[in-house]
């Protein structure tokens, strides 16, 4: 049996439900609203977007147009025949949002969804932020003339922020907010199935408390744990080494040092690791209060 766990990819091949996230993204988009989705590097929202493209997929006279990162032509005409693109729109008449919307309504569609991630990565387009702001602020513009017509998700960390206190974006400060919270240890326990199926039983209760204070409730950090946990050879661990005391008392070794002093695995020093070291894995709180 192959390794179920990357933590690299967005493709899960085991995801945990996030069915309350799901459900309020659900709602807002058919309410024809803009929304900011929060979350920290590796939170799972590029695994949740394609959740909900997948979601909006039943609802009739809808299409989706999911778009993960910028593209290469970083202008506004670019971003534009991206959307178009992606659509697999005929060349639009005019290099404006404009014209793609009329397009779109041409096309039968009742209903378009824009599911935009990586906001981060459009913060950083041109030095000055410009392309950035006309290209949100176009959108905000054209979300409000076609009301009820476009709905558009925004996925990003600090980079709606950004976008909304420093940009000035419209459309982000005043989107509705979804915040993707860690993990809890049932999510782990969920997420850590397929380990346990495969040795034979629900991992300990411990253990998952062990996983969620390694990871801080990150699933790409759990997942990376539970990647490597996955590659150990099946079967029980090797005995710990003993020592005896003064008085021939067995005794483990190190075990005194241990409790006091936990460590992390050498693993934990590589790879995702670092996110939750320099303090990037999502707050707590929503930056972005009502």
């Amino acid at each position: 049996m192959t390794n179920p766990y990357r933590w690299q990819h967005d493709h899960p091949q085991h995801a945990v439900p996030r069915q309350v996230a799901l459900e309020d993204l659900h709602g807002h988009v058919r309410r024809g609203l803009a929304i900011r989705l929060v979350g920290g590097r590796g939170m799972g929202k590029s695994v949740l977007l394609r959740q909900l493209e997948s979601r909006l997929g039943g609802d009739p006279g809808t299409r989706v147009v999911r778009v993960p990162s910028p593209p290469a032509d970083a202008t506004l005409v670019g971003l534009v025949h991206d959307l178009a693109d992606r659509l697999g729109l005929a060349p639009l008449p005019r290099d404006t949002l404009g014209a793609f919307m009329d397009a779109v309504a041409a096309s039968g569609t009742d209903r378009l969804v824009i599911l935009l991630d990586e906001a981060d990565q459009y913060v950083q387009l041109d030095p000055t932020g410009h392309v950035a702001r006309a290209w949100f602020n176009q959108l905000e513009a054209m979300r409000k003339e076609r009301q009820d017509r476009l709905a558009i998700v925004v996925a990003g960390g600090l980079g709606l922020l950004h976008l909304s206190h420093v940009l000035g974006s419209g459309l982000v400060s005043r989107a509705e907010s979804v915040l993707l919270s860690p993990f809890d240890l049932d999510d782990l326990s969920i997420l850590a199935e397929p380990l346990a199926e495969r040795g034979g039983h629900a991992l300990d209760r411990e253990v998952l408390h062990t996983l969620a204070a390694l990871s801080g409730g990150n699933p790409a950090l759990a997942t990376f744990a539970l990647e490597h946990l996955w590659a150990e050879p099946a079967g029980e661990p090797p005995a710990p080494p003993v020592r005896r005391d003064a008085v021939g008392k067995p005794r483990l070794l190190g075990a005194r040092r241990a409790r006091r002093h936990p460590q992390p695995p050498a693993a934990f020093n590589e790879g995702p690791a670092k996110w939750h070291l320099e303090g990037a894995t999502l707050p707590l709180q929503n930056p972005f209060p009502a």
